[in-house]
């Protein structure tokens, strides 16, 4: 896709600065954060850091003091160190840059500023390059180092990239002479970007007012600056200062994130709450929009933001459902039919009809925790970041639960769980109704190295529930199945969307031929578990159908990545893959 065709996609979204947060229960530029802005539509801007291992930090300011409560910087620290801290007051580590592309799939556009410090850009540059060739999603970069923008024109000019500037006077991140030639744009004389960014407050800037290319406006907080923002433009239209966007005529004026060279458009940053896509004039925000996400932002995050309390806040204070007068909202969709069924305890959905593909079921629930029975696949506990679940019937016999269901009603059952079922040890990978992509509930599995999309092989096949193994295909043989070069570096994640406490996994291995002189499925022999916390355990399976469980100190982490894989291809075909994965645990104690 071209810078033209980047911009007409990205002009119909709006972004969430340092993601949906709320702090300091959702802090900025965390998983939590980023998950709430996909949840609601936005897309997100977050911030880069290169660490001292050569990772991708994901967090604003260099020093972990703000942040972490720790006076140590992150170029000076491996991520792992890094990761012992906890962001504010949550129980979530900082990201790293490929956690997050991989749990947003390409959902919503991103914006990536990319910070460095000293000399580090050609490596910083370099590592956010590869991290993002990997990625299908929609993305842009951005920086205030003109040097960090010209690696990107010089190597990658087909990555649309702008340039951060204004007056920085105040926060002193860079020197006088700095200072000058960034507020003046000379330095796009060495960058040469696809757009510049000011702060609001500095609109009136004379090199701003009469630069012609594409330019942003960053941080829209309220409804007063909204006015004035609206304002702006419609001068600038007036004059004919505003050209259009990517062909498109006067929607140049709508709020944006990614522009082409040469447009004379301006887009803002708002701090707006409300979801959805821009539309041709920008809207101004009603009086319940608070502060918190952004809308057509490609912002410099170098300003704290007041950020907002999205609608769906995680668990703090307890497990304990809350008050039953919420009720439960089910809703199963099948063309132009209908049936809702709605209680306090329980709820039912009982069909007449087989589904077909496209066939959705829609829950609403009291709290972040549903509980889902299904007479084929038993219960399993999901956790919902915003208090819906969805199910759309796949007309694939491979993937989801067709094949089981695919002549019979699907009838579930959807019910708020105990602080008894939630304290419970369980299998918290269960979830047979997990997507590949538009996941909207947790657990959540992912890989970046999948054989094909035919959903045979895709990473949710491996927590479904379905553990028969001793053969290769469609249901009941699916599985995670990657290509047959399995590197090192390759992962398969868990994603479970809030602090767990784990203390063991059981594999099943796909074991195709098992036990022939020539099978079809080689296996892993080595397999890395790495936690959110930084820790790790390496464990080693055999070449065996039967299930395999790994015992391991307690951790509490917000997911499990599977990496590190070494593979032994003896006596084989060379295909190694896993069937069923387990991870036996309960909710971490810092929920309650």
């Amino acid at each position: 896709m071209d810078k033209r065709k980047t911009l007409r996609e990205l002009l119909k979204h709006r972004y969430a600065h340092r993601g949906f947060h709320n702090k300091p229960k959702v802090p900025e530029n965390s998983m939590t954060a980023f998950r709430h802005a996909v949840a609601h539509g936005f897309g997100i801007e977050l911030d880069v850091h290169l660490t001292k291992d050569g990772r991708l930090a994901v967090i604003h300011d260099s020093s972990l003091k703000r942040t972490c409560g720790v006076d140590m910087d992150i170029e000076d620290m491996d991520l792992a160190e890094a990761k012992v801290y906890f962001l504010e007051e949550s129980m979530e580590p900082m990201p790293e840059l490929e956690e997050v592309l991989s749990a947003v799939e390409g959902r919503v556009p991103l914006v990536i500023e990319l910070k460095t410090r000293g000399k580090n850009h050609c490596g910083l540059c370099l590592r956010v390059m590869e991290a993002l060739d990997a990625y299908e999603g929609m993305y842009c970069i951005e920086s205030f180092d003109p040097q960090a923008v010209r690696w990107f024109r010089k190597n990658r000019p087909d990555i649309v990239r702008g340039q951060l500037a204004g007056s920085l006077k105040k926060d002193g991140s860079v020197n006088g002479i700095q200072e000058f030639l960034l507020r003046n744009l000379w330095v796009n004389l060495l960058s040469w970007p696809d757009f510049v960014a000011y702060r609001f407050e500095d609109r009136e800037e004379e090199a701003f007012v009469k630069y012609r290319g594409a330019k942003f406006l960053w941080t829209i907080r309220n409804y007063k600056d909204m006015k004035k923002m609206i304002a702006l433009l419609l001068a600038l239209l007036a004059v004919g200062a505003l050209a259009a966007c990517g062909g498109a005529s006067t929607s140049g004026i709508t709020p944006t994130v990614s522009p082409s060279t040469k447009t004379g458009s301006i887009s803002s940053q708002t701090d707006s709450s409300t979801p959805g896509a821009s539309t041709a004039t920008p809207s101004v925000p009603t009086s319940s929009q608070e502060s918190g996400a952004t809308t057509g932002t490609l912002s410099p995050a170098t300003e704290t933001s007041t950020p907002a309390t999205p609608s769906t806040p995680t668990p703090t204070s307890t497990l304990t459902p809350t008050p039953m007068e919420e009720k439960i909202v089910a809703v199963y969709k099948s063309g132009d039919d209908e049936i809702k069924a709605e209680g306090t305890d329980s709820v039912v959905l009982k069909p007449t009809k087989r589904p077909v593909a496209g066939d959705t079921i829609t829950v609403t629930a009291p709290t972040n925790y549903l509980k889902v029975k299904h007479s084929k696949f038993g219960e399993t506990i999901l956790y919902l970041p915003d208090k819906i679940f969805t199910y759309v019937h796949q007309s694939n016999a491979s993937v989801y639960m067709s094949s089981l269901v695919l002549n019979k009603a699907l009838t579930l059952t959807f019910s708020t769980p105990t602080e008894e079922e939630l304290t419970a040890k369980r299998n918290l990978a269960l979830n047979p109704y997990d997507f590949t992509k538009g996941n909207v509930g947790f657990p959540h599995a992912t890989s970046n190295n999948v054989h094909d999309q035919s959903g045979q092989f895709i990473p949710r096949n491996a927590i479904d529930g379905v553990a028969t193994n001793k053969g290769h295909g469609n249901t009941p043989y699916q599985s995670w199945g990657p290509k047959a070069t399995v590197l090192k570096t390759d992962y398969f994640t868990i994603d479970f969307g809030r602090a767990v406490t784990m203390d063991s996994v059981v594999l099943y291995l796909r074991a195709d031929g098992f036990g022939g002189s020539n099978s079809h499925d080689a296996y892993f022999k080595e397999i890395t578990l790495e936690f959110s916390d930084g820790s790790s355990v390496t464990i080693n399976p055999t070449k065996t159908a039967d299930a395999q469980t790994f015992d391991f100190d307690a951790v509490t982490t917000t997911y499990v990545k599977l990496t590190g894989f070494v593979t032994d291809k003896t006596d084989s075909q060379g295909w190694a893959a896993i069937t069923e994965i387990q991870v036996m645990g309960c909710e971490a104690v810092g929920n309650e």
